[in-house]
């Protein structure tokens, strides 16, 4: 009834941005304010319809799984009576005490950009908990399991609808938000109904329901999530499941955040030069990136042990001939890398050759790079990074959290003729400009204090 009688005035977003037209035109019709207009909208954004699906139909199961909490303490705990409420209660109470974790766990995470692995992992654990619950012995496992299911269904509920909000406009949200409440009740109410309709039967029916909508929940989530992980910008499924692995720890563990990224460009040889701060820094630049990076690498680093690792991110190993292990000169290494940036790769190098260590001091560049680059005229992006943890230890540059920050300048291509000392020069220039722009954007968002002191 509330969204039925809810009937917000239009609003013509053009005349009042502008003002009346001296013409003496009408304004354009405002769009339909009742849900035939975001019935078209959804009809034209089938992914928004998916969307909504997901979010009633996981209402739809709490609804089926809450009113099939007595029929399984009766017939799994072979309860009865004050004895039954008494575990009804336990177990509603731990599924509510879940669903608020589940808030709590979607707010740590703070990410709408790998938003689908979240959404379609925690429907595949919520498929697993429906049947575990179906399954329950005794009423502690039957909460246990109930609060685990509270947790990761309130992450799909809560994903769900932001993904719902954020990718529904302005101007048709608040009923594209309309048709998803509207499904969602209609889907518990039908539930409620179908239950009432079971009568005596619901207890044996109820619990056959849950035995097949858990696996039904697993098997969707599953596939969902394997298909998602296996596309994706790299060159092949393996890598693109590392790439998402990365992005979501780098994400949620480290924060991570990045701009200009849009200045990579699409094809054609790339060098992607940056600062080196930690053993993190090309995990950091690669995620940000959608396109694959391949790095440099000293063949002394090719451990045998992770050979598969080195066939999913496929570095570029130099320093020692793989055939007769034989050190490479520097006319060689070079040739070899030109010859990777004229088949059209992006490679990334660190201009230090090493990394800065706790002073974090750009260090002397080589000219590695200008070389490169002029003899394959591959562009060259200037990347800066900030944030990364402080630490002698290369293991703990990747567990200490914190607010890892990319930034990526516009490219440039060098002139055949120009020196390498002076393309290396400007690269350098362009970097601490980069470095310069991130220090005055962050003391301008902090708080005035904070911003004095700095």
């Amino acid at each position: 009834l509330f969204f039925a009688f809810l009937k917000p005035r239009p609003i013509h977003h053009a005349a009042a941005a502008t003002g009346p037209d001296p013409a003496g035109s009408d304004p354009p019709r405002a769009s339909p304010r009742s849900a035939v207009g975001a019935t078209r909208f959804l009809r034209d954004h089938l992914g928004l319809v998916f969307l909504i699906g997901i979010h009633a139909g996981v209402w739809g199961v709490a609804a089926a799984v809450y009113s099939g909490v007595l029929a399984v303490a009766k017939r799994n705990y072979g309860l009865a009576d004050n004895e039954l409420f008494s575990v009804f209660s336990v177990i509603g109470a731990g599924l509510g005490f879940g669903m608020l974790t589940g808030a709590v766990v979607v707010g740590v995470v703070k990410t709408m950009r790998e938003s689908t692995i979240l959404l379609s992992g925690s429907l595949a654990v919520a498929g697993l908990c429906v049947l575990l619950f179906a399954w329950s012995p005794n009423a502690w496992v039957g909460a246990a399991v109930a609060f685990g299911l509270g947790v990761v269904g309130n992450v799909v509920i809560i994903t769900s609808l932001t993904m719902v909000q954020a990718l529904s406009p302005s101007f048709v949200r608040g009923r594209v938000m309309g048709v998803a409440a509207v499904a969602d009740n209609l889907t518990i109410i039908f539930v409620h109904l179908a239950v009432w309709q079971m009568g005596e039967r619901s207890d044996r029916l109820l619990v056959i329901v849950m035995q097949l909508m858990g696996p039904a929940m697993l098997a969707f989530g599953g596939v969902w999530l394997l298909r998602y992980m296996c596309r994706g910008p790299m060159p092949t499924a393996g890598a693109n499941f590392f790439w998402h692995l990365c992005r979501l720890f780098c994400l949620v563990y480290h924060r991570l955040e990045w701009s200009g990224r849009h200045h990579l460009p699409q094809a054609g040889p790339v060098v992607v030069a940056a600062n080196h701060t930690t053993a993190l820094d090309p995990f950091l630049m690669q995620v940000a990136l959608p396109r694959q990076v391949r790095w440099l690498m000293l063949t002394s680093y090719r451990f045998k042990s992770i050979e598969f690792f080195w066939r999913i991110i496929n570095p570029v190993f130099i320093d020692n001939d793989p055939v007769t292990g034989e050190r490479k000169s520097a006319t060689t290494q070079v040739r070899q890398i030109v010859g990777h940036l004229k088949d059209g790769d992006c490679l990334g190098i660190f201009p230090e050759g090493h990394l800065q260590g706790a002073d974090r001091v750009l260090k002397p560049f080589e000219d590695g790079v200008a070389v490169t680059a002029r003899l394959s005229k591959a562009q060259i992006l200037p990347c800066w990074i900030e944030g990364t943890a402080v630490t002698g230890s290369m293991l703990k540059q990747f567990f200490v959290p914190g607010h890892r920050r990319v930034v990526f300048g516009e490219p440039f291509t060098p002139a055949r003729g120009d020196s390498p000392e002076a393309i290396t020069a400007e690269l350098r220039r362009r970097m601490l400009a980069l470095a310069s722009a991130h220090a005055r954007e962050q003391a301008l968002a902090a708080p005035p204090a904070e911003a004095a002191s700095t």
